[in-house]
């Protein structure tokens, strides 16, 4: 009896071995993450056919439905011999929190054809915690939080170390910015310089954005990083873009559809075309703009803006088009400022666009475009009020919040004083004038008529309501402007910059613009 007891504890301990033999052995980390989806890696101890379930947040138990296994596929066929699994969450909902669970079955055998024997799954664990959890980026709102660690160098413990006193449930995702190891030599080198640390800290649930250093280049194993932070599209460098995009176009003559391509500008996310006037070279690529927004697809209003004659020009303008599957708002304008935000969640709150009269052979526009700066955010004010911590962008973002017991937190309780925006001011076609004086004052970045290069050309420039480079220059430093660029340059003019020192003589900072020129504004860090 003793000899048979001893037998089926033998038998048990060694069954015991075995499903422990199958198991997770690293992860889930989430790489790439973006409005619509995310992707999530983990390594088994062997071979297996894995998928993830994921549900929106709800506030409904995990458990309450059933949800749909996505798996790895390449061509249509899930993958059922791999040790690191690699599944992208696609279709995912925007700025929306969800939870999921990773789960590996083992491939035992697959003897031939597609008769597979399988054997033990593994999956997180739940009795323990909760399922993991993870946001989307939004696609809307433009307030976002995120930790860049780089040169680590294997130092694993040092990461730690660096990660403890971060709240990683306020952060939307982490950047590692290269050179985590000294070189790549093998996947238990990877777990062990990094990996499993940033598991540890946050990884599973806050995404890691992952940009390859010098040092990942090195080693015998580094062609095989990709495999540990996929990317969609391959790419190791890429512009991530997450919150709103706001677009404004200011005129539209031919070639403005080929020079957006050239310069990565997106026209379907166009909030408004911005008219200065209604000669040719200012308007003619709009029906065929038009018509191209409405091949692809687009259904969101779009807005139409001009000065007098914009009611008999449009007509026009929409008989070449042809119907579009989008409405378009003609608004014609006077000098009354634009509240940007009633035309997409893209602009910050006061974002203005303020048309004013220029000095042209017909009625014309030029235009100005302020972005304000709330005051800096008082954590300690908002503690004080008893302000939910996710409630925090909120009011940065200009929202009042209720609170549970009834009182309303206004953003002025918790601001500062306002901060110095930006102001952005393009002339359109256009004589000097008092109106455009006013409206480039203070101005981060100018735009200016410079259609005729010589000082002497005052007085042609003049008759056909244009300005010299000279002429554009003295605005720019009557207004103490930031920036200046000249532009609308005479079709005679083959070489701007060999006149731009009539410009500079007035202006030093003056600069030739030129398609595809591109700068981005940044508000002063000191600046109140």
């Amino acid at each position: 009896m003793k000899k048979i007891l001893s037998t089926i504890l033998a038998l048990a301990a060694c069954t015991t071995l075995t499903a422990q033999d199958f198991k997770i052995t690293h992860g889930p980390w989430l790489c790439d993450l973006t409005s619509d989806g995310v992707t999530v890696v983990w390594a088994t101890s062997k071979p297996a056919l894995s998928w993830v379930e994921v549900a929106e947040d709800d506030g409904r138990s995990f458990y309450a439905a059933e949800h749909e296994r996505r798996y790895e596929t390449v061509a249509g066929r899930k993958q059922a011999r791999k040790t690191l699994h690699s599944i992208r969450l696609k279709g995912l909902r925007p700025d929306t929190k969800y939870r999921y669970r990773i789960f590996s079955q083992e491939v035992r055998e697959w003897k031939y054809n597609d008769k597979v024997y399988y054997g033990d799954i593994a999956a997180s664990n739940v009795y323990s915690r909760q399922p993991f959890a993870f946001s989307t980026l939004p696609t809307s709102g433009c307030d976002l939080s995120f930790v860049v660690l780089n040169d680590i160098h294997g130092r694993a413990d040092y990461m730690a170390g660096l990660c403890r006193p971060i709240d990683f449930a306020q952060i939307d995702f982490v950047a590692f910015n290269g050179d985590m190891s000294n070189s790549t030599e093998s996947p238990e080198q990877l777990y062990r310089d990094f990996i499993d640390a940033s598991v540890g800290a946050f990884a599973s649930e806050t995404p890691i954005l992952y940009n390859r250093g010098n040092h990942e280049t090195r080693g015998i194993y580094a062609d095989h990083l990709p495999e540990y932070f996929p990317k969609v599209g391959g790419n190791y460098y890429k512009l991530y873009m997450a919150g709103s995009v706001a677009v404004l176009l200011l005129d539209c003559g031919e070639g403005t559809q080929a020079a957006a391509r050239r310069a990565g500008v997106n026209l379907m996310k166009l909030d408004a075309i911005c008219l200065t006037h209604y000669h040719g070279d200012h308007i003619f690529g709009l029906p065929g703009l038009l018509q191209t927004l409405g091949c692809q697809g687009r259904e969101r209003p779009l807005t139409l803006y001009g000065p007098e004659g914009l009611g008999e020009v449009w007509p026009a303008l929409r008989t070449l088009t042809g119907p579009l599957p989008y409405p378009v708002r003609a608004v014609q304008l006077d000098t009354d400022p634009i509240d940007l935000t009633t035309l997409s969640s893209g602009w910050p709150a006061g974002a203005q666009l303020t048309p004013f009269r220029t000095r042209h052979r017909v009625p014309s526009r030029g235009y100005r475009l302020d972005l304000p700066r709330a005051g800096r955010f008082d954590p300690a004010k908002a503690r004080a009020l008893n302000v939910p911590v996710p409630a925090w962008k909120l009011l940065q973002r200009g929202q009042s919040i209720p609170l549970e017991n009834g009182a309303v937190v206004a953003p002025a309780d918790v601001l500062g004083p306002a901060r110095r925006g930006l102001r952005f001011v393009f002339s359109g076609d256009t004589a000097p004038c008092p109106a455009l004086e006013q409206a480039a004052q203070n101005a981060d970045l100018f735009l200016c008529d410079a259609t005729y290069p010589d000082n002497e050309q005052e007085a042609q420039a003049k008759q056909w309501g244009h300005s010299t480079f000279a002429q554009g220059a003295a605005i720019a430093k009557k207004a103490g402007v930031r920036r200046f660029w000249l532009m609308h340059y005479s079709p005679m003019i083959l070489e701007p910059e060999a006149a731009l020192p009539n410009a500079q003589a007035v202006f030093p900072a003056a600069e030739c613009g030129f398609d595809g020129k591109q700068i981005i504004l940044q508000y002063d860090e000191e600046a109140t």
